[in-house]
């Protein structure tokens, strides 16, 4: 089921507003994953590269660095990035870079065209079951740096420490991975469109669990299927964001597990967050693939499996949005 979120979101996404109505967030970057090998909680980065028996290989290797963000290459000739990093040129993909040249946009997916030929690419998770799966989510960015630790000066608690922000975009550009599981299927541009994949930073989550922060835009978001493969199921859009810790300005944002007893952004100034003594995680947002199959579809029709009869019109529209708005 899905339901309403209403999100901070920065000046990085101003291209975007326009096209997200119900979903708003900080944009994206490097995956930031809980560090659970000292004697106290830390923060860090999957950044080595996955053996082939991993269950990160696939999705990392299907992931490509575009601009400050990442594309997943979905056909011999096609990779789908997130709108609002624009155009970065050029796809380097597994060593290689590739030129691109058309591309085609809906909502914050875009799809472009290569010169040339991709050697392997991602199968898509076209099921509408996410929800309790567990995932993989890949991308580069700022990195949980020495100082980035987020502290709840208003808190009672022992332990201030809320996590780590995701905006030292200094520390950027390296690949990394990290795991979840869906918790919710929201609205993204309009009520009832089931467009965004939902995650939470917990704690008490899995052993690399896995918030998105700066940079982290155009990644994937993976879900292991029946047939043992692992399928892009998500472009990674944003993070819930803006915080303060003091209710004035810079807010931040990043791997939050509990925002409790810190400032939150809104329309009308900071509103301090109640401290409970459980812990409030932030979200973290994807472009759902599956609610988006006809727009991929009709930009590259190999890519998703035969559509029913029933289908067919809606593609029909979706190519002529498409069509409308192509650029070079």
């Amino acid at each position: 089921m899905s339901r309403s979120h209403s999100r901070a979101f920065c000046a990085l996404a101003a291209a975007v507003t326009a096209s997200v109505a119900a979903l708003t967030a900080v944009p994206a970057g490097a995956v930031i994953v809980l560090d659970r090998s000292g004697a106290t909680l830390g923060a860090t980065q999957l950044t080595a590269a996955p053996a082939p028996a991993d269950d990160a290989y696939d999705p990392i290797r299907y992931t490509g660095s575009f601009g400050y963000g990442s594309g997943v290459a979905i056909d011999a000739h096609h990779f789908i990035t997130a709108f609002h990093i624009g155009n970065g040129g050029i796809f380097n993909y597994q060593g290689v870079g590739y030129a691109v040249s058309t591309g085609y946009s809906y909502k914050d997916l875009r799809i472009y065209t290569v010169t040339g030929t991709l050697p392997n690419w991602a199968p898509l998770y076209t099921k509408q079951d996410e929800v309790g799966k567990r995932l993989i989510v890949t991308g580069r960015g700022a990195a949980p740096t020495p100082g980035t630790e987020i502290i709840a000066p208003m808190s009672t608690d022992a332990d201030q420490l809320r996590g780590w922000r995701g905006d030292d975009l200094a520390s950027a550009g390296t690949m990394s991975w990290g795991e979840n599981e869906i918790s919710d299927v929201t609205d993204f541009s309009v009520e009832g469109d089931n467009g965004a994949l939902v995650w939470t930073f917990d704690r008490s989550g899995l052993y690399y669990e896995a918030s998105l922060a700066g940079h982290d835009s155009g990644g994937g978001v993976f879900i292991k299927d029946t047939d043992g493969k692992w399928k892009l199921a998500g472009i990674n859009y944003g993070v819930e964001g803006g915080f303060s810790t003091n209710g004035a300005n810079p807010s931040t944002y990043g791997a939050i597990f509990d925002k409790g007893g810190l400032y939150k952004a809104t329309q009308s100034g900071y509103v301090l967050l109640a401290d409970y003594a459980y812990d409030r995680p932030t979200e973290s947002y994807a472009s759902r693939i599956a609610s988006n199959l006809a727009f991929i579809g009709s930009v590259v029709p190999d890519a998703v499996p035969e559509p029913s009869s029933a289908a067919i019109a809606l593609i029909g529209a979706v190519a002529f949005s498409a069509r409308r708005r192509r650029n070079v």
